[in-house]
């Protein structure tokens, strides 16, 4: 009987070490956050588009903001840009802000239902509102892109540091447009280098962020691939929309500090729809701006 009670007292403590551990190995500050992908669904000349999104009641220890930006010239020919930022603190003292601003030039192509034979099926009448519907199709984009950003960070003894980076990538976009309904999914193969780094307060930083920092100074490029998934509904000049965003997770990754995923929901505003189109009668007229 002692035995046994023995032993289920060594499992428990053991248990109970182990549940500390992780809880206090979680915790930890982060060197970068994945911005979302450039979404901007850009189908013809003209098109204009610009969002907002955020986390605003998903979790309260962090806040997550994102604007974005979109317009193609001429046919095929698209240009994007926007600004992420994002915070979190923990009840530990720990703090950390990051934000990136970055632009894009693409190229797209729109693939209508109605005038490809293998969508023929899909074909409906003229609905009563035609403006107000978006117009069915595929959309598939390509992007380069590069960004400039920097992070602070907060540690648990006072201490701070701060470093500036800069991010290329490449992103490859698929959208399936249907009336009110949009589904798009992205991937990004990016290139993370940072530079400038510096601390504040040594004596106040613990000596494991200490080390973190000092490696990241010197081992300071890094590979990255990250995934956008995003679901909007709405009219064609205004659409509601949620996205979430991951980082494919690596060792290296992992050593370096980063955030997962980020999870947020914003408003679109396709700002061509609102002059681009008159209604004449029953006749629509295309107008070019």
């Amino acid at each position: 009987m002692n035995k046994n009670t023995d032993m289920k007292n060594i499992t428990n403590t053991l248990l109970a070490f182990l549940i500390i551990t992780f809880l206090f190995s979680s915790c930890s500050n982060y060197y970068y956050s994945p911005n979302d992908a450039d979404l901007v669904t850009l189908r013809k000349q003209h098109d204009g588009h610009i969002s907002g999104a955020t986390n605003l009641g998903v979790d309260e220890d962090k806040k997550v903001m994102n604007l974005q930006a979109g317009y193609s010239p001429i046919n095929h020919l698209a240009f994007a840009g926007s600004y992420f930022k994002t915070s979190e603190g923990d009840n530990q003292g720990r703090f950390g802000e990051g934000h990136i601003l970055s632009g894009a030039i693409g190229a797209y192509y729109f693939m209508p239902f109605e005038i490809n034979p293998i969508f023929e099926r899909l074909r409906e009448r003229t609905p009563k509102h035609p403006n107000l519907q978006m117009e069915t199709g595929i959309l598939l984009d390509l992007y380069v892109g590069t960004g400039e950003g920097e992070v602070n960070n907060i540690y648990t003894e006072g201490g701070t540091s701060q470093f500036k980076f800069r991010k290329d990538y490449i992103q490859m976009g698929f959208h399936l447009i249907r009336k009110n309904l949009g589904f798009s999914y992205s991937i990004r193969r990016g290139w993370l280098d940072y530079s400038e780094g510096q601390i504040y307060n040594r004596l106040k930083i613990g000596e494991s962020d200490l080390l973190k920092f000092q490696e990241l100074a010197v081992n300071n490029s890094f590979d990255l691939v990250e995934h956008s998934l995003r679901f909007h509904v709405g009219i064609s000049h205004c659409r509601y929309f949620f996205n979430i965003t991951t980082v494919h997770e690596s060792s290296e990754l992992r050593d370096l500090g980063v955030e997962n995923d980020n999870f947020s929901v914003g408003f679109i505003l396709e700002i061509d729809e609102f002059f681009r189109k008159k209604i004449k009668g029953e006749e629509e007229v295309e107008v070019d701006f």
